[in-house]
């Protein structure tokens, strides 16, 4: 791609893995000839970026709905699908955003279908995802924006105002001065405080 152009990023070279073991579909999908070095295989991430002038590469998040946050992947839409489930629950988009301290973090958008208090709701996935897949923010609206495809308008969401101010609290509060100091030091290093 010409710089400034957004494309996107394929890794290539003798670094690169050739498949991904017993998953031919997968492989297929994810690993194609390397037209630029010949060496092996290149690997297709799945990240949009662009070349700048300067000869760097610039990367702009990206093309699915995967995020990554504190080190993890995350498919926003497996944590959509199981808060989906609530019956409670009616639209669900959950995008990651900055907190105050400039990190990323999920937040999650919904409707509902008659009453659910936002502790049962958190509980509800709590119990069907890991810790990092649980959204630090919920905000409950109306309907969802739509784009003219009838699809979420995600840019629409992150115009939204978001009160991020406790979302990196934590559930459980310190037993004692140890765990008080212990959590101080991983907040600070994490930027969540």
């Amino acid at each position: 791609m010409p710089a400034g152009a957004i494309g996107e990023i394929y890794i290539g070279g003798l670094g690169v893995a050739d498949k991904y073991v017993n998953q031919p579909d997968l492989t297929a999908q994810s690993f194609s000839e390397d037209i630029i070095s010949r060496f092996g295989k290149m690997y297709r991430t799945g990240d949009l970026g662009r070349w700048r002038e300067d000869g760097t590469l610039e990367f702009l998040g990206r093309k699915d709905q995967q995020v990554k946050i504190n080190g993890y992947r995350i498919e926003t839409g497996e944590i959509e699908a199981q808060l989906a489930e609530h019956p409670a629950v009616g639209e669900v988009a959950v995008v990651a955003r900055k907190n105050g301290a400039g990190k990323d973090m999920l937040v999650c958008y919904y409707t509902v279908q008659g009453n659910i208090a936002l502790p049962v709701l958190k509980a509800f996935v709590k119990e069907r995802l890991p810790f990092y897949m649980v959204p630090a923010a919920w905000v409950q609206i109306d309907t969802l924006p739509l784009t003219g495809n009838g699809k979420v308008d995600r840019k629409a969401l992150a115009a939204l105002v978001v009160d991020t101010s406790d979302s990196t609290l934590p559930d459980v509060l310190p037993d004692n001065e140890w765990e008080a100091t212990l959590l101080e030091g991983w907040s600070n290093i994490l930027g969540t405080r």
